[in-house]
């Protein structure tokens, strides 16, 4: 199980209470209203829309994997700060904020000033936290899966995001057709 600072933990308290509230009417609808071959990828899965409770609203929240055991850190150190299912314990590197997009139907993630992007021009789609302003690259849908974990996909390519375990350090990728292990997350 994750290990989280007791500081970090009471932070991250009313988002949880929050993200356990029923979706909103207007999220219902918007869901309903999605290109079809998401709609029935979606349906296919089991998948349900995640909605944020307001949406204008930034909430701090880690990202889990549930594959490698550890927190998604952006990795500040470096040019364009990779996103990497490597750290024991979630601290500075490990908290992002998320929201609705602007077209009200989407999720962005960002963190230390800069949007969680998909970088589809590259060879499997890597998440670098390194845009100053949101396009198609930065917009993701959440999905809560039948077990109860989150899935994140990307609206740039229509891939799930996955946590390669087989390769040590390797970012997170946009690469994914389905949701297996790799691509199960706790977003609380």
């Amino acid at each position: 199980m994750p290990r989280v600072s007791a500081r970090f933990v009471a932070s991250l308290f009313a988002v949880i209470v929050l993200l356990a509230a029923p979706l909103p009417a207007s999220a219902k609808a918007a869901a309903g209203s999605d290109a079809g071959s998401a709609a029935a990828l979606a349906e296919q899965l089991g998948l349900q829309r995640v909605a944020p409770p307001s949406p204008m609203a930034n909430w701090p929240t880690y990202i889990w994997s549930l594959a490698s055991g550890r927190y998604v850190t952006a990795r500040m150190s470096q040019t364009d700060g990779p996103l990497q299912a490597r750290a024991d314990i979630a601290s500075t590197w490990e908290v992002f904020y998320t929201r609705y997009s602007d077209d009200g139907e989407s999720w962005i993630i960002e963190a230390q000033d800069k949007y969680v992007t998909v970088r589809i021009s590259q060879t499997d789609a890597p998440l670098q936290l390194r845009a100053k302003v949101v396009s198609d690259w930065e917009r993701f849908d959440l999905w809560k899966t039948p077990d109860g974990y989150s899935a994140l996909q990307s609206r740039a390519n229509g891939k799930f995001v996955t946590a390669r375990i087989s390769q040590t350090d390797s970012p997170l990728q946009a690469r994914a057709s389905t949701i297996g292990l790799w691509e199960k997350f706790i977003i609380p």
